[in-house]
């Protein structure tokens, strides 16, 4: 999964953290599912026209529909917590994500969907 590395220089003690791939990858693909959910799925668009209306700023609507502009800051988060907070329920909930993500790529490639 993870693991730590120490490195002592001068005097110091500096902790380097390192992600593996796979939880990288999770990492990711967990992103995108919800800077997807987040800017374009039907069921969070009642959420995003409240929240819009609420706010009644420009900026709140570009964030809430622009997949690069709230993407990093979802990317930013998720990645965050995967480095400092590495657990089995950090990387169950990622896993859900990930699967689910594909699951909507696949989706795509059938023929027989609508």
């Amino acid at each position: 999964m993870s693991a730590t590395f120490y490195h002592i220089n001068a005097g110091f003690r500096y902790a380097y953290l390192v992600i593996s791939v796979f939880s990288l990858v999770l990492a990711a693909m967990a992103s995108m599912r919800l800077t997807r959910l987040a800017t374009t799925d039907s069921i969070t668009e009642q959420a995003r026209v409240w929240i819009v209306a609420k706010a009644n700023k420009d900026w709140v609507e570009t964030l809430l529909t622009c997949p690069w502009c709230i993407g990093f800051w979802i990317s930013g988060i998720v990645t965050s917590v995967t480095w400092f907070w590495h657990n089995q329920f950090w990387l169950l909930g990622l896993t859900i994500l990930t699967v689910s993500q594909l699951v909507g790529l696949f989706s795509r490639l059938d023929k027989g969907y609508d």
